[in-house]
């Protein structure tokens, strides 16, 4: 095993955001970072938002503009988990980014995968233009692009050896870089990443790391991988034998030797007793259910981040595009009836619960958890109030869908797609100018969405305007033949 022999700093938060005050308290500026995460959070943040960043004194007041929960409206907060880098460009905390996958290779080379990852990433989001792909270069395996100002780079963690790396480099992991899906468990080993980045030529004194966990992006089996990375940096000796054990442990279970599995961690529990994580993978691997809570309930004694959350079990599927069905959500409603949480937790835990029941088209559900969230604090839920409305939209309950759609607008999060949505019934009903100004709006916040193109396109040919129907027609097929060239 290639050990580092520098003195490393490891930090460790449970989910990304917090890592930009974490930077601006190390004092990082324009630097390089080895970004390796599932997700390019990069997502466009409004001047105003921005400018409140840029007002901070400390990094204690940039904490205070954090999102606390990721899926919270944006108003209030300057950045969360989906936009915390485009702040921190945005801060001269980076100036160059290497964003690090692990796109699963097949017929076509990587590079192109890479590509694919950008575009659906950028087609979507607020801010970007056409231009931000347009730029792309591919070099071998790697691609190269500037966005909205930040200069990128799309590798493989084997291919960052044929990069040329500024000594200001540094590396921030977040763990849910390791998990495939659907497979929903490690594709490669935290050691193996481990010595591809301590060999590079890069003198650096910190490395960041981040859990993901309670946002649901990470499955809490895996919580560990955070540590084991840290003690992989920090050349801690018996941490990383600990780690290195529980993690060949956690592979024995998912190929289906889960009695080997068991034993090994009854055997590590006598060297580490008070490893939460090994008490959670036991109770994984116990197959009597008194044992298996048993198991449980000690790992969330000895650490309370495994204590059980219905919450976090709905992030799960959130966030992982987990399967699910009415009966999941019965159970964990169950569940929640008698789980011990704060307000604000239960407010959080309806609120995704409605998200979950929309996206399934259940209205009745849908508008339930809808109500539970406003008698427990009235307010704006913008991502279920959208989705409230598409059904009532799908229902042609237009005047219902309307008073939705006017609640997802205002939010940032949710304006365009509502503004869409909203163009798009106008046009249904013939109120073409409700909805010329309603889709021109939404082709100002993302003008690299085809769809409200072509709806415009549609109202200038209803209303016989042919120059207004020929240039939106045009963009239209600009923007797919742009699309399909990354296709």
């Amino acid at each position: 095993m290639n050990i580092t022999k520098k003195n490393i700093k490891t930090i460790i938060t449970e989910e990304h955001s917090s890592q930009l005050h974490v930077w601006h308290q190390l004092g990082w500026k324009n630097a390089t970072l080895i970004y390796l995460d599932e997700h390019l959070d990069f997502q466009y943040i409004s001047e105003n938002r921005i400018e409140a960043l840029k007002r901070c004194q400390t990094s204690a007041e940039i904490a205070e503009l954090e999102k606390p929960y990721h899926i919270l409206p944006d108003r209030g907060y300057s950045y969360g988990i989906e936009d915390f880098l485009f702040a921190a460009h945005r801060l001269g905390i980076i100036e160059h980014l290497i964003w690090v996958t692990l796109t699963p290779k097949n017929q076509l080379p990587n590079s192109i995968n890479y590509i694919r990852k950008l575009r659906s990433f950028l087609q979507n989001q607020d801010g970007f233009r056409t231009n931000d792909l347009t730029n792309c270069k591919i070099t071998g395996n790697i691609v190269t692009a500037t966005i909205l100002g930040l200069n990128l780079t799309i590798c493989g963690y084997e291919d960052l050896k044929d990069l040329a790396l500024p000594d200001k480099t540094f590396i921030d992991i977040d763990i849910d870089y390791f998990i495939g899906l659907p497979e929903d468990y490690p594709l490669v080993d935290p050691e193996n990443i481990f010595n591809c980045l301590n060999s590079l030529p890069i003198n650096y004194d910190t490395v960041t790391f981040t859990r993901s966990v309670s946002s649901g992006y990470m499955p809490l089996r895996y919580n560990f991988i955070a540590d084991y990375l840290a003690a992989l940096w920090r050349n801690d000796l018996d941490d990383i034998a600990h780690y290195r054990h529980l993690y060949a442990l956690d592979q024995q279970a998912q190929n289906n030797q889960v009695e080997a599995a068991k034993k090994g961690c009854l055997q590590e529990l006598q060297k580490k007793p008070n490893s939460a994580a090994t008490y959670y993978l036991l109770s994984l691997c116990e197959t009597e259910p008194l044992n298996a809570a048993d198991y449980e309930r000690i790992a969330g004694e000895i650490s309370p981040s495994y204590r059980p959350s219905v919450l976090r079990s709905l992030n799960g599927i959130v966030s992982r595009e987990l399967e699910y069905d009415k009966n999941t959500l019965k159970s964990l409603t169950d569940k929640l009836m008698l789980a011990e949480t704060n307000l604000e937790e239960e407010r959080l835990t309806h609120y995704t619960l409605g998200i979950l029941y929309s996206v399934k088209s259940e209205k009745v559900e849908s508008i339930k958890h809808y109500e539970y969230c406003q008698t427990i604090q009235a307010g704006n839920y913008p991502e279920l109030s959208f989705n409230i409305g598409l059904i009532f939209m799908k229902n042609q309950d237009y005047k219902t869908a309307i008073s939705f759609f006017s609640q997802a607008l205002t939010d940032e999060s949710t304006e365009a797609k509502a503004y869409k949505m909203l163009g798009k019934i106008y046009l249904e009903q013939g109120n073409y100018q409700l909805a010329q100004e309603n889709l021109t709006l939404a082709t100002k916040i993302i003008p690299t969405d085809e769809q409200p193109v072509k709806l415009l396109a549609k109202l200038y040919k209803e209303i016989g305007d042919k120059t207004s129907y020929d240039r939106e027609m045009l963009k239209y097929y600009r923007m797919k033949l742009l699309f399909q060239r990354f296709a």
